[in-house]
């Protein structure tokens, strides 16, 4: 792939996957992970198309030296590592906004959709925004938020639904920070 360097790719990526990035003008790296599903999941994956392509955004500068450093741990790398080990431990530890997906049966047309894509979302940077603004969990974080690792701008934004209140109880916040206000009349529905 042209311009995109390997992070961790099998030599044979079209059976066992693989992992490449690619540095946008803004310095935030695209990075695209291909599986083959049937391979990682086995029979269990049915009928459904086998091959999957998947594109994060990782920016450096979103994430605190602790996230960065926390990373690196998750791979065993010390505190002075490549750009590309950098990114491998990002995308390995959860770090990355997710931009897109992409399924199919031919594997070479599945990645080379979701390279196409990411070509894209770095040249757009309105097309980007609003892909980094839809939420991509059931507590309601952004794309963005997910990415920089930002649970608690989701947790404190309503509606507040069990699922979001169970998450708030979880991390020892109040489950659900208008119920007692309202209960006391501050509140009228």
């Amino acid at each position: 792939m042209k311009n995109w360097i390997d992070i961790g790719s099998d030599v044979n990526w079209e059976d066992h996957g693989g992992t490449w990035a690619k540095k946008a003008k803004d310095g935030s790296w695209y990075v695209l992970r291909f599986e083959n599903m049937c391979e990682a999941v086995g029979r269990e994956w049915g009928d459904r198309d086998p091959y999957l392509a998947e594109i994060k955004r990782i920016d450096f500068s979103e994430l605190s030296e602790e996230q960065l450093r926390s990373a690196r741990s998750c791979i065993g790398a010390e505190d002075e590592c490549s750009v590309e080990e950098q990114l491998y431990a990002c995308h390995a530890y959860g770090h990355g906004a997710p931009v897109d997906s992409f399924y199919g049966r031919r594997a070479d047309r599945v990645r080379a959709e979701a390279r196409r894509a990411a070509d894209r979302y770095a040249a757009d940077a309105a097309g980007l925004a609003k892909r980094l603004a839809r939420p991509v969990n059931a507590i309601g974080s952004t794309a963005a938020e997910y990415g920089r690792g930002d649970i608690n701008a989701a947790l404190n934004r309503g509606p507040f639904d069990p699922t979001k209140q169970l998450m708030r109880h979880m991390h020892g916040m109040e489950r659900d920070p208008l119920s007692e206000k309202s209960r006391k009349g501050v509140l009228s529905t």
